[in-house]
């Protein structure tokens, strides 16, 4: 079901930024109309976050597995929902399987005597873009976080570089952490 819910929520999202879209370019004539569709696939969208919220109240263990995911500054309630639904595996994989599943482990691009330069690709398109946009407030608000990119800043490295080492770091750590979770679970 919260499988069933993200689906929707990226339909509705997609949407709304195409009647936005719409309303750019198209005359005045139009506009009413547009911001009527606007305001219904708004109001759909945040219908859909409430289902998302009453899903896991409803399944203990999802709630818990997102308390979980939220205990890591960045983290909201609809990435966490992003992550339950997308990456089922997390927490049961090591940290450089997860990063490769996700799509955010430099990949080398080497072959005989061509040195490429290391570009992250693959993986889960819709889970690394929910954890691209829970890297931003996390480099802000978590000082972890600003360090590691910081540094990497300073080193020399492009912005983009450094946000893709903030999101590598960010799902080593809530694989740890959903790992450590399972293992209690287990224990009792």
């Amino acid at each position: 079901k919260l499988a069933d819910l993200v689906m929707r929520y990226k339909q509705l999202s997609h949407m709304i930024v195409q009647e936005k879209n719409r309303k750019e370019k198209n005359n005045k004539i139009l506009n009413g109309w547009i911001d009527q569709m606007l305001e219904a696939l708004l109001q759909q969208r945040q219908e859909v976050v409430d289902a998302m919220r009453e899903c896991l109240k409803a399944e203990p263990v999802l709630a818990h597995k997102a308390a979980v995911l939220m205990s890591l500054k960045g983290i909201g309630l609809r990435t966490a929902c992003f992550l339950l639904a997308g990456l089922p595996e997390l927490g049961l994989l090591d940290k450089g399987q997860i990063a490769k599943l996700v799509g955010v482990a430099p990949i080398n691009r080497e072959s005989g005597l061509m040195r490429g330069r290391r570009m992250i690709a693959g993986g889960r398109q819709h889970v690394r873009d929910a954890l691209y946009l829970a890297a931003l407030p996390a480099i802000r608000f978590d000082p972890n976080m600003k360090a590691v990119f910081d540094r990497l800043k300073a080193k020399g490295k492009p912005g983009k570089v450094a946000l893709v080492a903030v999101m590598r770091k960010m799902i080593i750590i809530l694989n740890a952490r959903m790992r450590d979770y399972q293992a209690t679970v287990l224990d009792h």
